[in-house]
């Protein structure tokens, strides 16, 4: 009975400790892609359009390099969301769409920040 409640304690210190480091992978993570299109909005109301989409294509590829990750980790709608919204957004970058860029940053930036919160560890997520 005492070795089944020492498993049982170092299986769920266990899974308490992969959660919270998930946690913070996924925080950092979702900062950093956050930042790399932080200046986005100035280079699309000042038109410069190439910038822009330079600014994108590194996103794109820092985002390509988590991806995999997270499907570990989180729902798979979640990545779906994301990268329609990614692609919905070089889209209209591409096109010289000032308003639909714009409303589509905020989406995208507001997809990947969600995720470390949807994630945590928390009572409100467990029920």
């Amino acid at each position: 009975m005492k070795a089944a409640a020492i498993i049982l304690t170092v299986i769920l210190i266990f899974i308490i400790g992969l959660d919270v480091c998930s946690y913070y992978y996924l925080k950092n993570m979702a900062n950093a892609i956050s930042q790399s299109i932080e200046d986005l909005p100035d280079r699309i109301d000042g038109g410069d359009w190439d910038a822009a989409s330079d600014g994108l294509a590194k996103t794109s590829r820092q985002w390509s390099s988590v991806k995999g990750i997270w499907a570990v980790l989180i729902n798979h709608q979640e990545i779906d969301n994301i990268e329609m919204s990614l692609t919905r957004l070089k889209s209209f970058v591409k096109y010289k769409d000032i308003n639909e860029s714009m409303a589509e940053y905020n989406t995208f930036k507001a997809l990947v920040e969600h995720i470390p919160e949807s994630e945590k560890f928390s009572l409100v997520n467990i029920f």
